[in-house]
């Protein structure tokens, strides 16, 4: 079993959801920590180290409404009827970077975490 340290914090971003099967779907992303993400997805046909890629894009209404699109990669690590858990997979610095930029979003929208830790 997987232990995603950290805190989550809420985020309510559309993504795009590509998996192995060659199935690309519209998600949503619940919460980002460092170490993982959560997305509300139709999950009866994934299975537990499915690999996964995200496409989502963010506005930044600071910076002159810029939208910047990022990519990030990771692989399933536990269903529920709520959706997926996913952990990062990738040493790709613009990867990271989106990962981040997730993070920095929760941090100005809701300013708070869901949880300090949770284990899966």
């Amino acid at each position: 079993m997987e232990h995603r340290h950290g805190k989550r914090s809420i985020v309510k971003i559309a993504a795009i959801a590509s998996f192995m099967t060659g199935i690309s779907q519209p998600v949503r992303i619940t919460n980002v920590s460092l170490s993982g993400i959560q997305i509300n997805v139709a999950s009866k046909q994934l299975k537990i180290h499915t690999p996964i890629t995200l496409r989502f894009r963010l506005h930044y209404p600071n910076h002159h409404n810029k939208v910047k699109e990022y990519r990030w990669r990771g692989f399933i690590t536990r269903l529920s009827e709520k959706g997926a858990g996913a952990m990062f997979n990738s040493a790709n610095p613009e990867e990271q970077a989106g990962l981040l930029a997730l993070l920095d979003v929760a941090q100005l929208t809701y300013n708070r975490p869901t949880v300090e830790t949770w284990y899966w």
